[in-house]
């Protein structure tokens, strides 16, 4: 159930707050229960079903964009799908838009690999360092257990959830 409240005043206009609060039962105990119940109560993640989250099920590239771009407000114009493996016709072909609009998703820079201290850092591809110490040093991401930052491994639902919250209040756009 959506509850919102609507405050006037003359001197400071019109307030809007919404409250959504969205659960899902796969997820009553999990690790990230907290973030995915956050970010479904803003619309900007959603669950396999009304249910259920899939909280272990691998994170598609579509997905994860059409999370960033929803958390982001984001709207592609009607232009054609800038990627070549992307459907015009896809659920998620408005988003690859927008993103594509953002510049996000290519391109390489000059990274420094010195400063990437996980004990598989040297599975971590030349093109994703840079990237991988930005986030890192910033506590967006934080790798694996024991260690590891995994980056041959799939991402999980939850894991992306938490990624995108912490990016999101690092950025100063969640609280």
């Amino acid at each position: 159930m959506t509850k919102v409240t609507v405050k006037s005043s003359s001197a400071s206009g019109v307030f809007v707050a919404a409250l959504h609060p969205v659960t899902f039962g796969d997820i009553s105990s999990h690790w990230a229960k907290n973030e995915i119940e956050m970010l479904a109560s803003r619309l900007i993640l959603t669950g396999q079903s009304t249910d259920i989250f899939a909280p272990q099920k691998s994170v598609s590239r579509a997905e994860f964009a059409a999370m960033l771009i929803r958390s982001l407000g984001l709207v592609a114009g009607n232009t054609t799908t800038a990627f070549s493996d992307v459907s015009d016709l896809s659920w998620y072909a408005a988003d690859a838009r927008a993103l594509k609009l953002l510049n996000l998703g290519a391109g390489e820079s000059g990274a420094n690999p010195a400063t990437i201290a996980f004990t598989d850092s040297s599975s971590i591809s030349s093109w994703a360092k840079e990237a991988v110490n930005v986030l890192t040093a910033k506590g967006i991401m934080k790798g694996q257990s024991a260690g590891n930052f995994a980056p041959g491994n799939d991402t999980i639902r939850a894991e992306a959830a938490v990624i995108l919250a912490r990016l999101l209040k690092a950025a100063g756009l969640l609280n």
